[in-house]
């Protein structure tokens, strides 16, 4: 099933039937349901974020709820969301750099970030899983969310100053991370990833500026892929990085 596809059924079940009736002297929650923002889906459940509630989508019963600030979020603005396989828990960031955790009724705040005394902007852009610890992309680095103990670790600076993380990607023992300034590598294993110095630039097959970044990394069966975003959404293109040297593999000039 495509995405659109999937996101306009659950559009039908949020504004049919599915969502039950609403109790008197309830408070009613009247939110835009029109622009998804990221889906995740787990064995039981599809969950797709707004920017302002989330819908949770039971496959087995055919039954979507809204997940909201008047029943779990403990927020609004959201901007990036994931899933643990393994804790079961949904990762949900906060333009202010909030973060929720949500696990069946349950909810944790962790509100550290948002609470910082970082200048500037704290918004979460991507949050990546793996082994049960939360990569969590903002606009001022990369913090490390340790799921099973509630806590933040370790926290990412590819340089000396505050840069805008948009993705992370692991491949080959290595760490990639998509900023304002371009893609930054480093060792997985190096213990020193605190340090900016443990960051390298990695070379780009094309030019940044004002009206280029590269805003999405992803690996996909052993290669590197990333995205050419430029200001005008004709002109972006998809490269691909076989380990040797990069690939164009599409542009939208080539599929439209």
């Amino acid at each position: 099933m495509s995405k659109r596809l999937f996101l306009s059924i659950v559009l039908f079940l949020v504004t049919g039937n599915a969502v039950g009736q609403q109790a008197m002297l309830e408070w009613r929650e009247h939110l835009p349901y029109s622009e998804f923002i990221e889906v995740v889906a787990t064995d039981e459940w599809v969950f797709a974020a707004t920017p302002y509630a989330l819908v949770r989508y039971d496959k087995s019963e055919n039954f979507a709820e809204r997940i909201n600030t008047i029943n779990a979020l403990s927020d609004f603005g959201i901007s990036a969301m994931n899933y643990d396989p393994v804790s079961q828990w949904v990762i949900i960031g906060y333009e202010n750099g909030n973060i929720d955790l949500i696990r069946d009724q349950q909810t944790y705040n962790l509100p550290a970030i948002k609470n910082s005394n970082v200048s500037g902007s704290k918004r979460v852009n991507h949050i990546e899983v793996k082994d049960s610890l939360a990569y969590i992309c903002t606009d001022f680095g990369v913090v490390e969310l340790d799921i099973n103990a509630f806590e933040f670790k370790d926290a990412y600076y590819p340089e000396q100053n505050n840069i805008e993380i948009y993705d992370i990607a692991f491949w080959n023992d290595s760490i990639y991370l998509a900023s304002s300034n371009g893609l930054f590598r480093a060792n997985e294993n190096n213990a020193f990833l605190i340090d900016n110095n443990s960051w390298s630039p990695f070379s780009l097959p094309f030019a940044l500026g004002d009206t280029c970044r590269v805003s999405e990394i992803e690996v996909f069966q052993d290669q590197l892929y990333a995205i050419e975003d430029q200001e005008s959404f004709s002109k972006d293109s998809l490269w691909r990085h076989t380990g040797s040297s990069w690939e164009l593999v599409s542009s939208y000039a080539e599929v439209n």
